[in-house]
């Protein structure tokens, strides 16, 4: 510290330069101009150099630069510091200010050094425009694969935000949308788009930018002048910068119209193949749900390998075949479908096959219902789906290869746009236009070869040049190890007679430079599957050709399954008895099967396009009907069914049946209707017959109402002259009983016990013959008087007739079991009962005796027995005792009538039921007799 201060203190001993003697004012004003010149350019250039490096940001070396620049900074500060010395001494800071130039300077000549090799490397001008050429090239040639496919490519500018601008378009986009690339470059979809298509495909955009990768999906618009919808595959890929940002979005579509179409024709034959085998198919099964028993066709069990008795016909059967994973997706299915939360019954399952493997299944039935909404019984067909579950999986796997693939070259894309670029900017902006060439090439759903022609005038000389990974795809086999091999190599089948003409015509495309469209042709080799395949070729710069394809096998098969299912169609609906029908909204006949000639004698092919009312005979039959058609197309009916007749081509008239319901297309627009008409004429000639049956049943029913109503009024004549003949006979009997009582009482002390006993005697005969009259008045009343039914508790009525009998009070009466409740007569099932009990009571030998009443319940009758442990009666009088007027006693010496049992049995017999004596002498007797449970 204090030699710097000595030092700074020294300066002040010296003198400037403005005092020496030897300075002329000439010499010092040159220095002093020379150094202040100096000394402004030195500051103005690291200024210029500073601005240059902040507006190029990609300058390599940039830090050789900042050195120069403080070099230079410093050299200039040197310069103003002469210029202060000239007054001013300060020669210590002068010399500090050259110690750090020299520093600078130093540090500059190091640094450079090192940077000869890096310098030496860039390129030559010369260089640098065979680069920019070489690559103005391949920007050519990328750009002739660009306009030469024929899908749908475009990329957009996506580093505005929120906004998206379309900057290139292919002429294929051109061409779908009606619109140049002059008129579409550089604007948003709103100004280019309607506001509909603009917000959608804005949306699409937006789910690229957030998902950061490749997304592909269908859409449907109509871009044709007619209005019909064109379907689109579309992919979209972002393109990273080197920050990692997207800049850039390619998009590519393909038009699958005709595959939508396809897919939309087949679908549509399916459904008309279903209706026409509404409940069937490859495998038929009926099951009894409350059984739980089922019936498995022989088709149903052949389809999974299986005999006929191999497989349980049950639902356990059933379920013991269906795979575990299955089981309760399967069960769920068809519950829901019985408790009316499914409106039919379709399912997806596996079932087990003999061999052990399993086989997919379409599961369709329709179940049969109760009064009571309950499924009692469903049938239905089961078809297998394997091959369509296996193209699934397959569609599946291919789908995740292509992501793969996709994903594999991104990463690869992504590793290439990390690369710094060294060149200008005119060259930035070229490699950017031939990467997003690059990518469209390598991320295009359509497989493209590239061929280089080695010999114009030899069309084998064909070499393949370069191939896209969507190819080797398409192919089903990797192509890539085949890039430089002859075209014999690759595909030897080319050169054959079949298939010469491609390769005569990709030499035509590149000796005259114009595409063409080769069509769709079928090619297989070796290793190349046979498919079919649709062609385009188009030229290329130094006698390359681009071949573009899509496989279209997939397409080809579905045609060849809708021909097909067309076919079994019509045979199925030509084998069906009925006419199966068709009517568009109009009324008119779309489709008549076979039958219809069969029937009516009249063309099918002439009939079609008429009305339908045109062929119904009657007038109001034709307004009938169209009334009813047009309740279903309106929507106020579900269906119609109606009997009309028609005059066939022979004059004769045919009753026919008509069943339409509405039928709607793969939108669920109501397009008609459809269903069947079935020739009725024999039931209704049958029903014809049976009004004329019926009408002389109406004839014989008023005789049989006449012949009724004269016997109901001889029964009442009959009733009448029975209560006049009973009344008349028992007034003189009662006369002559009471007038014995009166000579009784009026000779009571002259009466001898003779002539009491024969007083007695005349009393018991009067009273007899009263009791006779009675009897024959309800003998004869039986089966003609009727009572209306009424609910009998037997029980109840036993211990009613029990009580008015009054047996003795050692006699037993005993009711053995639960004795029913009838709907029955209650006066007729009273007198049985009461004159079998009272007779058992009264005919007993014993004052103590058991009498005993049971019931045997059978199907349609009761039957009640009475058991008595009386004398019993001789098996000679069993049939006698129930003539009327027959006793087995003198009636002297018991009183009886002898028409108790003839009522009993009469009464028993008009009910429909039989009544039977069992009876020994000396063990009692046991009459039993039917009763039905419910009179009719």
């Amino acid at each position: 510290m204090p030699l710097f201060s000595a030092k700074l203190l020294a300066i002040f001993s010296l003198i400037s330069h403005e005092s020496c003697y030897l300075w002329k004012p000439g010499l010092m004003w040159l220095h002093l101009v020379s150094d202040a010149v100096i000394a402004l350019s030195y500051f103005s250039i690291p200024i210029t150099l500073i601005y240059i490096l902040r507006k190029l940001v990609n300058v390599p070396f940039n830090r050789i630069f900042l050195l120069f620049a403080a070099f230079i900074i410093f050299c200039g500060t040197e310069h103003l510091i002469d210029i202060w010395t000239f007054w001013h001494p300060d020669y210590w800071i002068s010399g500090y200010i050259r110690a750090l130039t020299a520093v600078v300077s130093l540090i500059t000549a190091i640094t450079l050094t090192s940077l000869i090799p890096q310098i030496l490397a860039l390129p030559t001008p010369h260089k640098l425009e065979e680069e920019m050429q070489n690559n103005k090239q391949k920007e050519e040639f990328l750009r002739s694969i660009y306009e030469g496919v024929t899908e749908a490519i475009f990329v957009i500018d996506t580093t505005k935000k929120d906004e998206f601008v379309y900057e290139s378009i292919n002429p294929v986009t051109e061409q779908v949308m009606g619109i140049t690339s002059e008129q579409i470059e550089g604007k948003t979809p709103e100004e280019v788009l309607s506001n509909d298509f603009a917000l959608s495909v804005k949306e699409r955009y937006s789910q690229c930018l957030l998902a950061g990768e490749s997304i592909t999906y269908e859409e449907c618009f109509k871009l044709t002048e007619n209005g019909e919808d064109s379907w689109w595959l579309t992919s979209l890929k972002p393109l990273f910068n080197e920050l990692g940002e997207i800049y850039r979005i390619i998009g590519t579509s393909v038009n699958i119209t005709e595959r939508k179409q396809a897919e939309a024709q087949l679908r549509e034959s399916e459904e008309r193949w279903e209706l026409a085998l509404l409940g069937t198919g490859d495998g038929i099964f009926d099951w009894n749900i409350t059984t739980s028993q089922a019936f498995f066709s022989t088709q149903y069990k052949e389809m999974l390998g299986f005999s006929d008795s191999e497989v349980e016909n049950s639902y356990q059967g059933w379920r013991n075949l269906v795979h575990p994973e299955d089981v309760d997706l399967a069960e769920a299915t068809w519950k829901a479908y019985l408790n009316h939360e499914n409106p039919q019954y379709r399912a997806e399952f596996r079932l087990l096959c003999k061999d052990g493997s399993y086989k997919w299944i379409l599961a369709r039935g329709m179940a049969q219902w109760n009064q009571n909404g309950k499924a009692i019984r469903m049938v239905g067909s089961h078809q297998d789906i394997s091959q369509r579950k296996a193209a699934q999986a397959e569609i599946v796997r291919l789908n995740q290869q292509l992501e793969a693939r996709v994903t594999r070259r991104t990463a690869q894309l992504e590793e290439s746009n990390r690369r710094k670029d060294e060149l200008i900017e005119s060259e930035q902006s070229a490699k950017a236009e031939i990467k997003i060439y690059e990518d469209i090439v390598e991320n295009i759903q359509i497989g493209l070869c590239i061929w280089q022609m080695d010999n114009i005038d030899d069309i084998t000389s064909f070499r393949l040049n370069n191939i896209n990974p969507a190819a080797s795809q398409m192919l089903g086999v990797d192509i890539q190890s085949y890039i430089n091999q002859p075209i014999e190599e690759c595909f030897p089948n080319l050169l054959d007679a079949e298939h010469i003409g491609i390769v005569e015509a990709y030499a035509e495309v590149v000796k005259f430079k114009q595409a063409k469209d080769l069509g769709e042709f079928s090619y297989g080799d070796e290793r190349v599957p046979t498919s079919w395949f649709k062609v385009t070729a188009f030229p290329l710069p130094d006698n390359l050709m681009g071949v573009a394809f899509n496989n279209v096998g997939e397409r080809k098969r579905m045609e060849n399954a809708l021909a097909e299912s067309e076919r079994l169609y019509r045979n199925v609906v030509n084998s069906v008895k009925e006419v199966v029908f068709q009517i568009n909204k109009t009324g008119i006949w779309t489709f008549l099967s076979a039958a219809w000639n069969d029937i009516t004698g009249f063309s099918v092919e002439n009939n079609l396009l008429e009305q339908f009312t045109n062929f119904i005979y009657a007038d109001e039959e034709k307004i009938k009907a169209r009334e009813l058609f047009e309740s279903v197309i309106s929507g106020e009916a579900e269906f119609f069914q109606y009997e009309f007749r028609i005059l066939t081509q022979n004059e004769n008239f045919r009753w026919l049946e008509m069943y339409a319901q509405i039928e709607h297309n793969s939108n669920n627009e109501k397009t008609g209707v459809y269903g069947t008409l079935n020739d009725v004429t024999e039931r209704k000639q049958t029903e014809a017959v049976l009004e004329a049956r019926a009408d002389e049943l109406i004839q014989i029913n008023l005789i049989l109402l006449q012949t009724t109503a004269e016997l109901e009024k001889r029964n009442k004549e009959l009733d009448q002259f029975a209560y006049v003949t009973s009344h008349d006979l028992k007034a003189p009997l009662r006369a002559i009983a009471n007038l014995s009582e009166w000579i009784e009482e009026d000779l009571q002390a002259a009466l001898t016990p003779d002539t009491q006993r024969q007083m007695d005697l005349l009393r018991g005969r009067v009273y007899r013959m009263e009791a006779l009259i009675n009897g024959l008045l309800q003998y004869s009343r039986v089966g003609r008087i009727k009572t209306e039914p009424e609910t009998v508790v037997v029980a109840q009525l036993l211990a009613e007739i029990i009580d008015s009998i009054a047996p003795p009070q050692d006699f037993t009466i005993e009711i053995v079991g639960e004795m029913p409740t009838l709907v029955t007569e209650r006066i007729p099932l009273q007198q049985v009962f009461s004159n079998l009990i009272s007779n058992a009571v009264k005919h007993h030998n014993r004052s103590d005796g058991k009498v005993t009443i049971s019931i045997q319940e059978l199907e349609e009758f009761y039957e009640f027995t009475i058991v008595d442990d009386g004398k019993g009666i001789a098996s000679q009088y069993h049939d006698k005792i129930f003539v009327i007027f027959q006793t087995l006693e003198s009636r002297d010496k018991r009183e009886n009538t002898g028409i108790g049992l003839a009522i009993v049995k009469r009464i028993i017999e008009e009910s429909g039921g039989t009544i039977t004596l069992e009876s020994q002498l000396g063990k009692g007797t046991s009459f039993r007799f039917t009763w039905l449970k419910q009179r009719m």
